[in-house]
Order: structure tokens, then C-alpha cells, then sequence
């Protein structure tokens, strides 16, 4: 699917849900609904928070198959920064997606990898887009319930809705706080998730890969493929990956300079064209 879509497509979700699910209360907001939430499996944590360097310099930004869209450098605009519990202050990265949302599922695969490179999480969610909305039932793993720590960044992810249909829509996850409304108000007032701001140094407005691109395959067929450099798969969320990286990169002053340095992330570096 060409890129250009993929906006249209995201505003032809339908919410309807198909079958029965099981639900449970949301603690704080008795009138939302979610999906028990499992750990994945540590062989797929691993695969996915752990990719060898290698494979991402063999790939770098070379994606043929599969369009990828660069997050946005912004040019204008402080730091966006988090004060830490140890008064130390630094870039906040900030993730607005919802679980029922495919075009969520696909951005996941490359944003935790991302991350994975300056931190690490305590867990993985399994979870799936919903079976309902365009590309249904993506495999992907949710935000919700996980912790993430790093000496490079803060990471503020919010997954706004379950999939799971209330009785009034999809349920309630986590309130997205009024600071945050207004980084979304300013850089995607069209609200169409997911969103991803790098301390204001880049975004990525609903996703850099189509959802489609993970037609077909489970958790543990794609997660196992991203040690192979020649997927055509392995090599969208890479190229996407190494992206992101090199825009924490820039927001964060090159650190850790064994990520920061490495072939993938110079040629991604090349590619998004940071003002210097």
C-alpha cells in the first residue's frame, strides 16, 4: 500500500466488535473495559529488545519492498525535557496510541527496539489490534502496565483506549495529561493515532509503516525474523528503528556513542537531515 493512503485509511476505522471478548474492569474508571494483558514469552522479549547490532547496520534505511516514512525533524522549539527524581533533567519521548489502533501495532515493533538501544523495559504485553479495524488484529505488544528505564531519556508512553468495546466505545486505558494534550494540540491537531514526539527534535505522525506490513504473521514469526537482515519485514521495522534512534540521538547528544555511532543510525541520520 502506498503511503500516501494511509491517512485516508485511518479514518475509515470501524468499530464494531466481532465475536466475544473477555473483559475486565479498569481500576480508577469503572465504565471502561480492557483485555487481560499477558507477558510475552522471554525468548520474543529478547528478540525484540535485543536485536544484534549487526543486522541493523546490514539493513541501515534500505527498505524496497516496504514504504517507510521518516519521522519529521522540527527545526523550531525548546528541548522537551523531563526532570528526573534525581534532579537531572532530560528528553522526553512520548508515545499517544490506542490498542484497538493497527496502525499502533506497527509503529510498536520499531519504537521499542528504539528505545531498547538506550534503556531497557521490565515487560512486553502480547497484544493485537483489533480484529475489527483496518489490518485487524496486527500483532504487536501494548505500553499499558510497563515500565522503562534509562540513563538517556524519559519515555511517557499512554495507550488511550482498550481494544475492547464498552458502553461507550472503545474503553478507557490511561487520561492523557494536560501538558502532553497541548504537545498533541501543537504538532498533530488532527489527533490520528499513533503519535510519537521525540523531545521535540522529531515526529511521527501515525506511523512509519503501514500495518499491512505485518499481514499474515504472529508475534513470534516476526520478532524470530529480526535476526535475519534479508526479511523483507525485518528489514521496514529496522530501517524504521534505526530512524527513531538517530532522532533520539540528536535530542539526547549522541549518547551512548556505540548506538549513537553505529552504521544504521549514521545512514538514518543522513536520511532525516537534522539541522545542526
Amino acid at each position: 500500500m502506498h503511503v500516501a493512503l494511509w491517512s485516508w485509511l485511518a479514518l475509515g476505522l470501524v468499530v464494531a466488535l466481532l465475536g466475544t471478548l473477555f473483559l475486565v474492569k479498569v481500576v480508577g474508571d469503572p465504565g471502561s473495559t480492557a483485555t487481560t494483558l499477558a507477558p510475552t514469552s522471554l525468548q520474543v522479549f529478547e528478540e525484540v529488545t535485543d536485536v544484534p547490532a549487526a543486522v541493523s547496520d546490514a539493513v541501515g534505511v534500505a527498505s524496497p519492498v516496504v514504504p517507510i516514512r521518516p519521522p519529521t525533524a522540527l527545526t523550531k522549539g525548546p528541548l522537551l525535557t523531563v526532570r528526573t527524581e534525581g534532579g537531572v533533567r532530560l528528553p522526553e519521548v512520548l508515545y499517544v496510541g490506542s490498542e484497538f489502533c493497527s496502525f499502533c501495532a506497527a509503529e510498536r515493533w520499531p519504537l521499542i527496539i528504539a528505545l531498547s538501544r538506550f534503556g531497557s523495559f521490565n515487560t512486553l504485553f502480547e497484544m493485537q489490534s483489533s480484529p475489527v479495524d483496518y489490518a485487524p488484529g496486527t500483532p504487536t505488544f501494548s505500553f499499558y502496565g510497563t515500565s522503562y528505564h534509562s540513563q538517556y531519556l524519559v519515555f511517557h508512553p499512554f495507550e488511550v483506549q482498550s481494544d475492547v468495546l464498552g458502553p461507550h466505545g472503545y474503553g478507557t486505558l490511561m487520561h492523557v495529561p494536560d501538558d502532553v494534550r497541548a504537545v498533541l494540540a501543537r504538532l498533530d491537531p488532527t489527533t490520528v493515532y499513533p503519535f510519537v514526539d521525540v523531545a521535540n527534535r522529531a515526529v511521527v505522525l501515525q506511523a512509519n509503516l503501514s500495518p499491512e506490513t505485518l499481514a499474515g504473521l504472529t508475534r513470534d514469526e516476526v520478532a524470530a525474523n529480526l535476526s535475519d537482515p534479508t526479511n523483507t519485514v525485518t528489514r521496514a521495522i529496522l530501517t524504521a528503528a534505526n530512524e527513531l534512534t538517530a532522532s533520539i540521538c540528536h535530542a539526547d547528544g549522541q549518547e551512548p556513542a556505540a548506538v549513537c555511532n553505529s552504521i544504521g543510525v549514521r545512514k538514518a541520520d543522513a536520511v532525516l537531515r537534522f539541522a545542526s
